[in-house]
């Protein structure tokens, strides 16, 4: 199995049955705010994954926390996907590889699939590192266990 890392900092194997994006599929993809990211994609499942980090300033990194930049995604992105028909399922907290994500769950449309989404935040020093999952709404069990497995292998 594969090994990718995230930031030269956190490892994660690729998962069976997903790719990492090549630079044309990154640039295919509407992607929120700024900072280094990478995508993996499970074209037969229909399951997308997207995980980014950014360097902050010591002060803003002493003065933010993680619930409230999770509050701060969840507007940005219901800002954006506003026409899509977005619903927020709610908040949570989640363990990825030592440190406490905290996130939230999603659904919207998109080109008239009904599709769900999970996005977490993490903060690691004065690095703020994303983990995006979208998956189509009707297999939400079995991409969520997938999803699960895959926070739970990063390193």
């Amino acid at each position: 199995m594969n090994l990718i890392s995230i930031n030269d900092r956190y490892t994660l194997p690729v998962p069976d049955g997903f790719h990492v994006l090549g630079e044309a599929d990154k640039q295919k993809l509407n992607v929120m705010g700024g900072g280094d990211w990478m995508g993996l994609s499970d074209p037969d499942r229909h399951l997308l994954m997207t995980l980014g980090w950014k360097k902050i300033g010591k002060l803003p990194s002493k003065l933010l926390n993680t619930q409230g930049l999770a509050k701060a995604m969840e507007k940005k992105i219901r800002t954006g996907l506003r026409s899509m028909h977005y619903k927020l399922e709610g908040f949570s907290t989640h363990p990825v590889a030592g440190l406490t994500a905290e996130g939230f769950r999603c659904k919207y449309m998109a080109q008239g699939i009904p599709t769900g989404a999970e996005s977490f935040v993490a903060k690691d020093g004065n690095v703020l590192y994303y983990f995006h999952f979208y998956y189509r709404a009707e297999q939400e069990d079995a991409s969520l266990a997938v999803w699960e497995k895959i926070l739970e292998s990063i390193v």
